[in-house]
């Protein structure tokens, strides 16, 4: 008993230095808390909306959130004149920000008479090389057909298809080695500062394939010029109401036997394809940018040296890398020929080509196609016999959101679990998905 109450004084003793003890400690924690708290650096509480939206995006889970998503950067532009009925445009990102970029363009400066153009870039190592291309190419591409259309009149003559194809040609070299040439030139030969030099060498380290179509209106003629592996498809309709779907462009790469006989005859005795990618690395033959593939070695060192730049890769004899494109020209006959497909490569990595006519041929059947506002189709585009052998609905009002929501999968929940994949993550299962679809009217003269 009496150990016990020995035990119990000494036990009340401890807790009382204890106690002390901890309330000096306390009060010093709590003055250094509140020093640090004067210095500290606020964090947002949670749910705090950042400027930045790729942040603040929640999984969609139902139809309506999934709706809203797909649908964020969908137009349609309803032209009813010149031979175009409409086009459908829209994009969905996998990467953070989006690599793609896209082109609508009219000019008068070629004939006299409208011109439209579309494109669709699809950039890789980052959006610099396709943006550049969203604001310049199509400025160029209108200067160098103004030049020739110009020629044939002071030749009395009329262009030739063959005469704009070149002109096509020139425009795509000659803005390339701007980017990839002529800028490294100017930085080696006027070294103002390291950032003039990363703002003039960004779309050049970079890349991005370019698929642009420019249509005629005096004509009715379109030309597509394809550098890289984004395609075009034209959706032609039968008699008894089916579709075909006619190709448009090549994809140009390794797996492209035309374009690895090509580099074989232009590097012989080296071996350019590994695994159908340039020198092991790139999957598209033709591009924009990428000016690694394209820069001499001594270039390329002497930019990793002054300036910046990944380490030169092993070349031999550049470039092996080309924004020439083909080039594929169509008269249009709108009785047959009802619609073109633009696309990145983010959507021929889920469907074929002739899905993508079956679906938009669908799209066309719907009530959607059949809206009296784009006066776009006649009866016998309306009402075709059912050919399509499995019918899912069609929601969208928008052709080229119906595209891509079927390449995510097309019912809900698919789709609700490729947009909850956040990037880098998402890049494993889709990538960036840009679409145009262009709607041919009839007129009296088809």
């Amino acid at each position: 008993m009496g150990y016990f109450t020995s035990k119990s004084a000494r036990s009340v003793f401890s807790l009382k230095q204890l106690s002390i003890s901890t309330a000096v400690v306390s009060s010093i924690g709590y003055a250094v808390y509140q020093l640090r708290e004067q210095n500290a650096v606020r964090l947002d509480p949670p749910n705090t909306t950042y400027a930045n939206p790729s942040k603040v995006r929640l999984p969609p889970t139902d139809r309506e959130s999934i709706n809203k998503r797909l649908r964020e950067y969908e137009k349609s532009v309803f032209v009813n004149r010149d031979g175009i009925a409409r086009y459908d445009f829209n994009q969905l990102a996998s990467n953070d920000p989006c690599e793609d970029d896209h082109v609508e363009s009219v000019s008068k400066d070629i004939d006299d008479e409208n011109w439209y153009f579309w494109g669709v870039f699809d950039g890789h190592s980052g959006w610099n090389t396709s943006l550049y291309l969203r604001q310049h190419l199509v400025p160029v591409v209108v200067d160098e057909l103004r030049k020739t259309a110009l020629t044939a009149m002071q030749n009395s003559a009329c262009p030739s298809a063959l005469s704009y194809e070149r002109s096509l040609c020139n425009a795509f070299e000659n803005l390339d080695n701007h980017i990839v040439h002529e800028n490294i030139a100017t930085v080696f030969k006027n070294p103002k500062s390291m950032q003039n030099a990363a703002r003039l060498l960004l779309p050049a380290v970079s890349g991005s394939c370019a698929l642009l179509t420019a249509y005629s209106a005096k004509s009715k003629t379109l030309q597509v010029a394809c550098t890289g592996d984004s395609r075009a498809v034209m959706g032609e309709q039968n008699s008894n109401g089916s579709w075909n779907a006619v190709p448009l462009s090549r994809d140009q790469t390794g797996a492209n036997l035309d374009e690895a006989a090509r580099l074989e005859v232009e590097h012989p005795g080296e071996t350019v394809l590994r695994n159908n990618r340039i020198l092991g690395r790139l999957m598209p033959s033709r591009a924009f940018g990428d000016a690694r593939f394209k820069w001499s070695r001594d270039v390329s060192e002497r930019l990793h040296r002054e300036y910046f730049s990944a380490a030169p890769i092993p070349v031999k004899s550049p470039p092996y890398v080309t924004a020439i494109p083909e080039v594929e020209t169509v008269k249009i006959d709108s009785k047959k020929q009802k619609f073109l497909i633009m696309a990145s490569d983010g959507l021929w990595d889920t469907m074929s080509s002739e899905r993508a006519v079956e679906l938009v041929g669908q799209w066309i059947n719907s009530e959607f196609g059949k809206n009296p506002e784009s006066n776009s189709f006649s009866s016998s585009t309306l009402n075709p016999f059912n050919w399509f052998h499995k019918e899912s609905p069609v929601v969208d009002e928008n052709a080229a959101t119906h595209l891509i929501r079927n390449a995510l999968g097309g019912k809900d929940e698919k789709v609700s679990a490729l947009l909850t994949l956040t990037y880098p993550l998402s890049r494993r299962y889709r990538d960036d998905l840009t679409v145009t679809v262009v709607f041919f009217e009839e007129n009296e003269a088809s």
